[in-house]
């Protein structure tokens, strides 16, 4: 009797430590937060857009402040980099960099960024592109007006990074390494007992 109430306490103290270890291995496989970097939340005009020509002023609003000396933008079109361009990041929300052009004509456009955040100086930099139509000569008389592409519009571009699925299959395995120390502590107090 007394070698099995030792037993069934081994085979509890066996099953607990597998559970902790396995919670352990589960937070150590779950994935980490990458350096605190800006990331572009939205743009005006949005990427992958049409807007009419003649627009001056291009937006970017990033997920967190990012510095106002250091935060650069530049804008290249058909014929290379776009001339007479100034990106500023607004002291109010430093969320906000505004990228002031000269009238842009029709072609493809690329901004390129770069953002330092405020609190660690972590840089980052990227690209989104849109495009720049001959904007529709309105018509008269009687037929409807053709429909205007509208001067870009503010949308969320897509979000890097791994999603969830990291998170999920190391909890999954935490929990099937748990169980299986759990068998393996219940056959350990079955065989103290025979």
């Amino acid at each position: 009797m007394f070698n099995a109430r030792i037993a069934a306490s081994a085979g509890r103290s066996l099953l607990f430590a597998g559970i902790a270890l396995a919670l352990m291995l589960g937070m150590l496989a779950a994935p980490r937060p990458a350096s605190a970097h800006a990331d572009v939340q939205s743009s005006s005009p949005a990427a992958g857009a049409t807007v009419d020509e003649g627009i001056t002023s291009i937006s970017i609003t990033f997920d967190e402040e990012v510095s106002v000396d250091s935060s650069t933008a530049q804008v290249d079109g058909p014929a290379g980099a776009v001339s007479g361009t100034s990106a500023s990041v607004d002291r109010a929300n430093r969320a906000l960099m505004t990228i002031t052009t000269p009238p842009l004509s029709a072609g493809a456009y690329t901004v390129r960024w770069t953002a330092v955040t405020e609190d660690d100086n972590a840089t980052a930099n990227g690209t989104f592109s849109f495009t720049v139509a001959v904007a529709a000569a309105p018509t008269t008389g009687t037929g409807s007006e053709a429909p205007a592409t509208g001067g870009g519009s503010t949308a969320p571009l897509p979000a890097s990074g791994a999603g969830g699925f990291g998170t999920v299959a190391a909890l999954l395995g935490g929990a099937a390494l748990a169980l299986a120390l759990l068998g393996l502590g219940f056959r350990a107090a079955r065989r103290a007992r025979a």
